[in-house]
Order: structure tokens, then C-alpha cells, then sequence
């Protein structure tokens, strides 16, 4: 008897026990959750080694035991100067469903070699209950052999006038576990075709009182005379046998100015015309180049009010040679009275090499009609004036006749 007893405490425990974690994972937000880094399962058994300067790519795989709205899966590692951390977008999950989401770690160049600790996180704007992190240890390490170029300093403002030097500081340093032999340094300037090699000697893998991993070295271009105004990129590369690295720096050339090689002036950019009549504007061609050249003359902005015609309309001019251009534009006689704008261009091989705005103000009104008609206006108005004071007249006369004549009784 007492043997039963016994039996049925003990099964209504085991059913007890075995009912609460079915429970309590039912209640659960998050069921379960695993981590794979790189493609790889890892737990809190395995040490995982990643190197710096790599990237890490993180595999969240979760099951959810509720509906929850404005999931995010998070990562992240302590120990480094700035925040090592990726996150997802927000999405919702579903009871039962299995969700995997991606996450990705760079891992710095600098970050000291040693071990960290990568937390994983499933998170809502509410605190998730059941198994929704994981905290996993990651060992960082040297790459076995890594050369980077640190820094190209140029002084400030970097900008460099055309014909004068430019010089910049170059920084190279062994990121790696081994000693790198006989490194070189490439610059270039691939816009001037300009570039440069400086032997930069071993990278030792440590700093101590005879070796260093780090070089410093100074690389100078002289920028040509002919270079134009610009922004231009100094390339640089640090390479051995088995190793590469580069950066860029950009800076500007201030180029020298261009001489104007042709002068196009007028005597008289304004000038006055009554409708249907012409003007002639006298022109300036002068060659400041070096070489002769032909020149054409073509006129813009005429058209609906005026006709023009230009003499000479191609000439050609030797160093230092001017010439006198003679256009006569006629105004329409419908052209409506304006200031009107119109352009000279002058060509050289098809090419525009000067524009010139000229103006004219265009009339329509006759001074001396004008002046007749303010005349007969005047006359009329005198009439009109005299005829009045003669009706006045007469009528005041009237009146007093008329009173003259009444009689009294």
C-alpha cells in the first residue's frame, strides 16, 4: 500500500515538472534562438577567431512564442573606442514561425588583438521574455601579413598653384602578425601623368627601440606650368611581394590665366532709329594672339525687327592686327518701339571666341508730325475759347434786354 503511495506522489511530480516547461515555454516571446557566424553554428562553448579588418557576418536563427509587433535583431561588441554595431529594420513575427535575419560587424584595422564578448539580441519597445540573446566569445587577432597606408597629409589649404611644388606626407604601417621586407611606395598624379617610387625599407610587426612598423616618408611633385584649374586626386600604393594597399588624397591647382587672344569692342553699343530706317554700329576686331586667324562675324537677335548687314563678314587677321567692322542694321517698319538687344558673335573655326550685346531703341513716333499736330491742337482750342466768349456775350446782352422791357402795373 505504502508502495502505491509512493508511486502516485512520484508520477504527480514527474507530470508536474513536465507540464511547467511546456507552460513556460508556450508563454515564452522567444522560444529559442542560435547564432552562426560566418555560416558557422556557434555557442557558448566555442571560442570563434575573427581577424581584424575583416568583416563578420552574423546569422540570427529564432523561433517566436508570440505575436509581436516592431521586432529588431541587434549585435554589438564592447572593449573598442567607438561603437562596433549593426541592427535590422523593424518587422513583426507570428506565433510558432522561425525567423532568421543577417547581421553584419566590421571589425577595425586598430582594434586590439585579444578576446571580446558579441551579444546578440532579439528586442521590442517591451522587455521579450524566453531565450531571446546570446552572448558569445570572439577572439580578434592580427592578419598574418597586412600592409595600410594610415594617412597622406597635405598642408592646408590643399592647394597648389601651377609651376609650384606640391608635397605630401606619407604614413604606412604593418597591420599584420609578420614582417613585411622590402616595402615600396608608389604616388601618382594620373591626371598630369605624373608618379613617383620611394623604397620604404622592412615593416616590422612591433615597435621596439630598433624596429618599428611604421614609416614615414615624404613625396613631392612639381606641378607642371600648363596644368589647368581643377581638383586633382595624389594616388598612393604600398606594396611588397605578397601585400597592397592604397589611398587618395584630393587637392586643387590654381592654373594660370589664359590671355585673351581676340578683343571685340564697339564704338557706340546704344543707338537710337525710327522705324524703317538704318544705323551702322562700327565694330573693333583685334588679334592679341600669336598665330593668324580667320575670323567670321554672325549676327543673333534680329529676327521679326530689323535686317542687318555686316562688311567685312570673314576676314583674317595676322599678330596683333586689327580691323574695323562696319554693321548696318535696318528697322522694320512695324517694329515696335522698344530698347532692343541683339548679339555679335565672332567665330573662329566654328568656335565662338567673343560675344558682344549691342542695343537700339527704336522709334515710331514723327517729331515734326508731332509738332504740327500739338499746333492745331493749340488753334482749335483758341477757337473753341473765342467761340465761347462770344456765345457768353451774346447771352448776357439778351438777358438785359429782356429786363429792360418789363412793365409795372
Amino acid at each position: 500500500m505504502n508502495n502505491k503511495i509512493v508511486f502516485l506522489i512520484a508520477l504527480m511530480f514527474a507530470s508536474l515538472f513536465a507540464i511547467i516547461p511546456m507552460h513556460s515555454a508556450l508563454g515564452d516571446d522567444i522560444n529559442s534562438t542560435y547564432v552562426y557566424l560566418n555560416g558557422h553554428y556557434v555557442d557558448q562553448n566555442i571560442d570563434f577567431s575573427v581577424e581584424r579588418g575583416s568583416t563578420l557576418g552574423i546569422k540570427v536563427f529564432f523561433t517566436a512564442g508570440s505575436d509581436i509587433n516592431d521586432v529588431r535583431a541587434k549585435a554589438w561588441i564592447d572593449g573598442y573606442r567607438t561603437s562596433i554595431e549593426d541592427q535590422t529594420e523593424r518587422f513583426d513575427i507570428l506565433a510558432g514561425r522561425t525567423y532568421s535575419k543577417y547581421l553584419y560587424l566590421k571589425v577595425p584595422n586598430d582594434i586590439d588583438d585579444g578576446t571580446y564578448t558579441l551579444h546578440v539580441l532579439i528586442t521590442s519597445k517591451q522587455a521579450l521574455t524566453g531565450i531571446n540573446s546570446q552572448e558569445l566569445t570572439l577572439t580578434v587577432q592580427k592578419q598574418s601579413y597586412k600592409v595600410d597606408v594610415l594617412a597622406v597629409n597635405l598642408a592646408l589649404p590643399s592647394e597648389v598653384n601651377a609651376g609650384n611644388k606640391l608635397t605630401a606626407e606619407v604614413v604606412v604601417k604593418n597591420m599584420g602578425n609578420h614582417k613585411i621586407n622590402d616595402v615600396f611606395v608608389e604616388a601618382s598624379i594620373p591626371e598630369l601623368g605624373l608618379s613617383r617610387k620611394i623604397y620604404a625599407g622592412d615593416l616590422y610587426s612591433y615597435d621596439n627601440s630598433y624596429e618599428s612598423d611604421t614609416k614615414k616618408l615624404l613625396v613631392s611633385f612639381t606641378i607642371p606650368e600648363t596644368a589647368e584649374t581643377g581638383t586633382y586626386s595624389l594616388k598612393v600604393n604600398a606594396y611588397d611581394e605578397d601585400v597592397k594597399a592604397e589611398a587618395t588624397q584630393y587637392f586643387n591647382v590654381i592654373g594660370k590665366q589664359a590671355k585673351e587672344e581676340t578683343e571685340l569692342v564697339a564704338q557706340d553699343a546704344n543707338l537710337e532709329a525710327k522705324a524703317g530706317k538704318t544705323v551702322n554700329y562700327k565694330l573693333i576686331v583685334a588679334n592679341l594672339g600669336t598665330e593668324t586667324k580667320t575670323y567670321t562675324v554672325e549676327i543673333e537677335g534680329l529676327k521679326g525687327w530689323a535686317n542687318y548687314n555686316v562688311e567685312p563678314k570673314v576676314f583674317v587677321l595676322s599678330k596683333d592686327q586689327s580691323k574695323e567692322i562696319n554693321l548696318k542694321v535696318s528697322v522694320n517698319n512695324n517694329a515696335i518701339e522698344a530698347n532692343h538687344i541683339f548679339s555679335v558673335k565672332l567665330k573662329e573655326n566654328d568656335n565662338v571666341v567673343k560675344t558682344l550685346n549691342l542695343g537700339l531703341d527704336v522709334t515710331t513716333t514723327n517729331t515734326e508730325t508731332a509738332q504740327f499736330s500739338l499746333w492745331i491742337a493749340v488753334i482749335l482750342l483758341a477757337i473753341v475759347v473765342i467761340v465761347l466768349a462770344i456765345v457768353l456775350a451774346t447771352t448776357a446782352k439778351t438777358k438785359k434786354e429782356v429786363k429792360s422791357e418789363e412793365v409795372y402795373y
